[in-house]
């Protein structure tokens, strides 16, 4: 088995697996510190979720979190939009890509509407270095200002904002998977995408 899936964990943690996959999932777990973390993350979460002390959402707050996903009503404001890989030399290398670097580091361009967004992510051990650099798709996009955070599931969180050419850099970054969030000024976009470990 290689890593566990997030949707299985989740499955495991709320008891709705069968005796072999719940079997085969805790043994992989005993092996892996990768997927242990994660589970352990679901389960903190899944007990937060589920603890008595709770309290509804107010109607504006649920409408806020249903505009954040696509394909929904446009609100007042800024767009949201989901970035989408277009390339990752973890799958794929190009000897173009690994030229601009070193031949360790994973290079990722990201597509969200009008932007590409180029990262480079370097480092071993438990902290990396993501350096990125957002690139306009089209005329007057402008990429100077732009808000970048960077959130590390459940663990902190980092901003910095973009250069005139759109140049960001992010240091001691923790080896776990991340929502990167980009907010351009200029268009009023504000775009999502994961980062995998």
């Amino acid at each position: 088995m290689t890593h566990v899936e997030t949707s299985m964990m989740i499955d495991l943690i709320e008891g709705r697996l069968g005796g072999p996959e719940v079997a085969a999932c805790k043994a992989h777990l005993k092996t892996c510190s990768v997927c242990e973390e994660e589970y352990h993350f679901w389960r903190q979460m899944n007990t937060t979720l589920t603890s008595m002390r709770l309290e509804s959402p107010s109607d504006e707050l649920t409408q806020q979190c249903i505009s954040i996903f696509p394909g929904a009503p446009p609100a007042g404001g800024f767009r949201r939009v989901l970035g989408k890989i277009v390339f990752d030399s973890f799958f794929g290398p190009s000897v173009v890509l690994a030229a601009r670097g070193e031949s360790s580091a994973r290079q990722i361009v990201v597509r969200i509407d009008e932007v590409d967004i180029h990262l480079r992510i370097a480092g071993s051990g438990a902290r990396r270095r993501i350096q990125g650099q957002i690139l306009p798709r089209g005329q007057g996009t402008t990429v100077d200002a732009a808000c970048v955070t960077l959130l590390a599931l459940g663990r902190s969180t980092q901003s910095t904002t973009s250069d005139a050419l759109g140049l960001f850099d992010f240091r001691d970054v923790p080896k776990v998977p991340l929502v990167m969030s980009v907010k351009l000024q200029s268009s009023r976009l504000v775009g999502y995408l994961s980062i995998p470990e």
